[in-house]
């Protein structure tokens, strides 16, 4: 076709190739398009329909070239100004979007998708009020439209206007009950007003109406995780991707929850596919970097958490997140650093700075008061001047049975398990009822243990911290029981509404809440030693029988060449035996292996000049491992007497507690300092493995401490680092002691309250009773009370 040719023919190519696009047929539709282009490059008509072919199928860079021509001739229409629009918006080049729309709207004052659009890219820039007032611009021109009273209410919403939001989105549903978006709308504000079992009916209500509606079936699974409902959640998630495999939000939560249930290689899969349609999707950078952390692959984690921050380097969700693997890494400076950043960019985020407070333990160059400061500034920041709005009015009998709540994100696969498992298999129920309130993302096998050993069970998660308080006051909870401290979903906020009479910190964290509205610490003369302890906000109050229950270990593969006693692992014949050499051993969480410990543990081998060393811990690769094997070297230890792995070389060590398998390789555990082992120090000994610890100045440093005393073997407390390569390389010399050891721990721990529920659950219930009591005294008659506790 010629520039001089009929120009009948170019229109009736053009009439064909809109009949082809039509009908769906854009490979037919292109061609035609291209004929036109080829002769007539300055066809505009032709130039619009290629590029909205391009568009429709995801190449918006060629898209932008050719729709921009069409946009630019003379006289164009507001409609091809929004398909450029969109176009740029999908580029995420949202300022050219924003004035390719504003261009349309000049063109015609109707063109309503203009309206829509331009609000939608404001919002993707946070700009929630210039949101809010186009769909009110577009209202005021075409009341009628159910759509923009729709998006207006999901406007409203993220706008934090909710009475609003519901509102507009039951006008949206007057005007078009058959329109499912709206039902959508109006059930996300009515979620995020925690009206969940009204929300999941609109989102129900939405997919009889539209049984595709990838949206509804994915937020109708955020509802039923939030409470509890996890596999029929991920249904919803998968419905979601059949119904639009291009549904990112779908991706990122059925990863997230197969990421909690363990299945790593399954989570990545979908959270690549998301990045692969959207790269620049931050949470799902920080997904991934989430999943590599959780799997120990930090350098990874790493690289992901600066991907994001490079797409928005003042999220301080991201910033947050990078800090915990620079924690994990070592690194607690950095750690440190980012915490007090995301604190910066978000000074009302608590969780930013638990994270900093829980950094600070593991740091050996603070002191214990700098560290207790710094929880008491939390407390002033965060937890003070909380409404409670409690009455307490609980009936003040001070024998009657108590009824005592557990707050934990931990009812699952985790060392806080092992100590609580005994507690609640032996409440006398003559004498408390307990309820567990579990901040659970995915629970497993263990959380339907200890479900099933608790009076009630009620799922925190996704809950605000006033309805979470609610719960607590509507049990009618008499001492409520923090396990968490400031470890990760921590729900202290709640603590400082007090929906309980009686609060208290205990087991899952070493150190003060920080908080006046906790009234007690339990703790124990070992841990705390009278007349030494740093003062945190709380009363301490000591338990006579240790600071825990421990529940030992029932691994899935027991160590091969050992039998089973009553379901659990018998300790293996001792490694030195075989070798001919001892073995040091660490499988303590490698957070703590810093370079006082490393240093130490370099003096314990120069003693013992024909040891080795084996560290064990799934993150022990990377520049970690080399960071760990470099100090080493520094100290004068060869590399061929050091192991590090990050599973065992001649096994896969499984999840949860497959890492015992780690015990039958080695003779002597060292613990690390200044935040000792604590599930770590009672798994070695019950494995027949003899812990050597060095007592700091803190509860964190003496947790190890603390065991060995209980069961009767406190000489292998050291009070010094020389006494502690004292005690180290003695042990090491004296291989028989070594094996009596190797077949005697266990029975000494069996013998002793540390694995005796029913003598320490019973320690325990007497200190609540005296709490209780306490407070009754109080209550009733205003006197002083305190050497009831």
């Amino acid at each position: 076709m010629s520039h001089g040719q009929d120009p009948s023919d170019v229109a009736s190519t053009y009439k064909t190739a809109v009949e082809h696009m039509r009908r769906g047929r854009l490979d037919e539709a292109g061609r035609s398009c291209r004929a036109i282009l080829a002769r007539r490059p300055e066809h505009s008509g032709a130039a619009h329909l290629l590029g909205v072919i391009h568009q429709r199928r995801g190449e918006h860079e060629q898209a932008v070239e050719l729709l921009r021509r069409a946009a630019t001739v003379k006289a164009a229409s507001a409609t091809r100004h929004v398909d450029l629009g969109n176009s740029l918006d999908a580029l995420g080049r949202l300022d050219e979007a924003i004035g390719c729309f504003e261009r349309a709207m000049s063109i015609d004052a109707m063109c309503r998708p203009a309206y829509v659009n331009l609000a939608n890219a404001y919002q993707k820039q946070s700009r929630l009020n210039e949101a809010i007032d186009v769909y009110r611009r577009g209202i005021e021109i075409d009341s009628q439209q159910a759509l923009l009273h729709s998006n207006l209410g999901n406007a409203l919403r993220l706008a934090g206007q909710m009475d609003d939001a519901v509102a507009a989105c039951r006008l949206a549903i007057d005007l078009d009950p058959s329109y499912a978006g709206a039902h959508v709308n109006l059930a996300a504000a009515c979620q995020a007003l925690n009206r969940d079992v009204e929300a999941a009916d609109h989102y129900r209500h939405a997919l009889k109406l539209d049984a595709r509606h990838s949206q509804a079936h994915n937020n109708l699974g955020t509802v039923l995780q939030a409470q509890g409902r996890v596999d029929e959640a991920q249904r919803c998630y998968r419905k979601a991707l059949e119904a639009d495999p291009r549904c990112i939000d779908a991706l990122g939560n059925l990863g997230a929850v197969l990421r909690a249930r363990g299945r790593l290689k399954a989570a990545a899969v979908l959270f690549r596919r998301g990045l692969a349609m959207d790269p620049k999707r931050i949470e799902l950078h920080n997904a991934m970097g989430n999943l590599y952390k959780q799997a120990g692959v930090l350098d990874r984690a790493v690289r992901c958490y600066r991907r994001a921050l490079e797409l928005d380097s003042d999220s301080a969700e991201t910033i947050s997140n990078l800090g915990t693997a620079w924690l994990n890494l070592g690194r607690f400076q950095r750690a440190a650093a980012c915490a007090r950043e995301a604190m910066r960019l978000k000074p009302s985020w608590a969780g930013a700075a638990s994270n900093l407070l829980f950094a600070l333990n593991y740091n050996p160059r603070l002191t214990s008061q700098q560290i207790v400061t710094e929880h008491r500034r939390w407390g002033s920041d965060h937890a003070s001047g909380v409404q409670s709005g409690q009455a307490h009015d609980h009936d003040p009998a001070p024998d009657r049975v108590l009824r005592v709540g557990y707050v934990s994100p931990d009812f699952r696969r985790h060392p806080v398990a092992s100590f609580i498992l005994p507690i609640l298999r032996h409440h006398d129920p003559k004498r408390v009822r307990c309820t567990c309130y579990a901040e659970l993302e995915a629970p497993d096998a263990m959380s339907t243990r200890i479900r099933g050993l608790c009076h009630d069970w009620r799922r925190t998660r996704g809950f605000d911290d006033d309805r979470v308080a609610q719960m607590v006051c509507d049990d009618r909870i008499d001492i409520l029981v923090d396990l968490a401290g400031h470890t990760a979903h921590n729900r202290l906020l709640v603590f400082a509404r007090r929906p309980a009479p009686v609060q208290v910190t205990w087991l899952g964290y070493p150190n003060t809440s920080g908080m006046d509205q906790i009234d007690y610490r339990l703790s124990d003369n070992i841990t705390d030693p009278p007349g030494a302890r740093t003062p945190g906000s709380e009363q301490l109050v000591y338990l006579d029988h240790g600071i825990c229950c421990f529940d030992p270990p029932q691994p899935a593969n027991p160590p091969q060449g050992s039998a089973g006693i009553q379901g659990r692992a018998r300790p293996s014949p001792l490694p030195a035996r075989r070798a001919g050499h001892v073995t040091f051993a660490s499988l303590n969480n490698s957070t703590k292996l810093n370079r006082d410990v490393l240093d130490l543990w370099c003096h314990v081998l120069r003693a013992c000049p024909d040891a080795r060393l084996m560290l064990l811990r799934h993150d022990l690769r990377g520049s970690l491992r080399h960071r760990i094997m470099r100090r080493l070297d520094r100290g004068g230890i060869s590399p061929q007497r050091v192991d590090v792995w990050h599973r065992l070389p001649t096994t896969r060590v499984g999840r949860g507690r497959g890492h015992l398998e780690g015990y039958a390789r080695a003779d002597i555990a060292l613990d690390p300092f200044p935040w000792n082992g604590h599930a770590t120090t009672c798994e070695a000994l019950w494995m027949g493995v003899p812990v050597v610890t060095l007592a700091g100045d803190r509860y964190a440093g003496r947790m190890a401490a603390s065991v060995l005393h209980r069961i009767g073997h406190g000489e292998l407390v050291a009070t010094s680092p020389d006494m502690y390569v004292r005690i180290a390389s003695q042990l090491a010399a004296d291989i028989d002691r070594l094996d009596r050891l190797r077949t005697t721990l266990r029975a000494d721990m069996e013998a002793s309250p540390l694995c005796d529920g029913a003598v320490f659950t019973a320690g325990l219930e007497e200190v609540y009773r005296r709490m209780w009591v306490r407070w009754c005294l109080l209550h009733t008659n205003g006197s002083d009370p305190s050497a009831c506790v």
